[in-house]
């Protein structure tokens, strides 16, 4: 299981000794090859660990302990005396959703030993064959995940704990902010025109917030949904959370890696909408719309801040040529809501694709 790509080179030396009991004694197989998958922005590792026979193999994914709570974004900190991943990964699989099997996990030290997913994602199959029924399948599968969430909410699944509310909302936009424009530019904002956008953005974060009710996965997109022999399985869930009904379509339709034209677009919500309401979940589609291009805005002015901040902070500038789609997205979504005509003007002046 890796949307991340694997790097073909032999690291069996890498992991300490003691590790390496440890993951034959619990899945009981000889390793016989470690090979380090490519990583991207995460604080966690992630290795194929290869068995004696073709079918032993299994994914190890390792971090430092002292990061076992920390979230990949933004979050507020949650009281849980277990792994979010494990946490909302036993929840999902108990909601009859499919996710990698866990074969062993000792939190203390960092591991998890899961089901080996493969090396196709969504992202490499479309890309392979631009068959938009597995676009269709994906949309499917989330309105799986929205239903079994409606209607099997889990007191104790840390998900369901945990908002994005309007001081999430407020602090990407912030984050966008400082990363999107003033870092990517290398200047500093004039006060005049920070305080405009922010006063436009906290109605936007507000709006959003009253709008939060849905279980969300946060990251529903192309790199982490992996495909194997036909079936899709959902990966990297742990920040999982309340968020608006449209921010998991956005994040899969608005996808940074992968582009469609304006008419794919409205013919996937209208499907995405069409499903919902067959699944007892009640949506209007022109409000849904709205909300659509609302969230579309919040979102992709954070995925392109984000980006930004992953490559002068992180040092990793593998994701700086998707900056163009996230920002084009906003920009695109904001157009169409004349109450943001002021707003798109001065964004026009520090994001070039504002311009385009």
């Amino acid at each position: 299981m890796s949307g991340k790509g694997t790097i073909f080179m032999n690291n069996y030396n890498e992991l300490e000794q003691e590790l390496k009991e440890l993951i034959e004694q619990n899945i009981s197989i000889g390793i016989k090859d470690i090979i380090k998958l490519k990583g991207d922005a995460s604080y966690r590792s992630y290795y194929r660990i290869l068995g004696n026979k073709p079918s032993e193999t299994v994914i190890l994914m390792k971090w430092d302990p002292k990061l076992t709570n920390k979230s990949e974004e933004a979050s507020k900190n949650i009281s849980t005396d277990e792994f979010p991943f494990v946490n909302i990964c036993n929840y999902l699989k108990s909601a009859g959703l499919p996710v990698p099997a866990i074969y062993f996990s000792d939190i203390s030290k960092g591991i998890i030993l899961l089901e080996d997913l493969g090396d196709t994602t969504l992202e490499r199959k479309f890309s392979q064959n631009n068959d938009l029924g597995l676009y269709q399948d994906a949309i499917r599968l989330l309105v799986q995940m929205k239903v079994a969430a409606a209607n099997k909410p889990e007191k104790n699944c840390i998900a369901f704990s945990r908002k994005f509310d309007y001081d999430l909302y407020f602090w990407e936009f912030e984050h966008f902010i400082e990363y999107g424009i003033e870092a990517r530019n290398d200047f500093k904002l004039p006060e005049n025109d920070k305080n405009i956008m922010k006063n436009y953005f906290s109605e936007i974060s507000k709006k959003l917030d009253s709008l939060s009710d849905t279980f969300t996965h946060r990251d529903y997109q192309s790199r982490n949904l992996m495909i194997k022999e036909g079936k899709f399985y959902i990966i990297d869930f742990q920040d999982a959370l309340i968020s608006t009904p449209a921010y998991d379509i956005v994040a899969l339709l608005r996808d940074s890696y992968i582009r469609f034209e304006d008419k794919i677009i409205n013919d996937f919500i209208g499907l995405y909408v069409n499903e919902l309401n067959k699944s007892g979940i009640k949506t209007d589609s022109e409000s849904f719309r709205l909300l659509f291009d609302l969230q579309t805005i919040q979102r992709k002015l954070k995925d392109g801040g984000r980006f930004v901040f992953i490559d002068r902070v992180k040092k990793n500038p593998s994701f700086l040529p998707y900056i163009p789609n996230s920002f084009g997205y906003a920009a695109q979504s904001m157009k169409k809501l004349p109450e943001f005509k002021e707003l798109y003007k001065i964004l026009s002046k520090y994001v070039p694709e504002f311009n385009n």
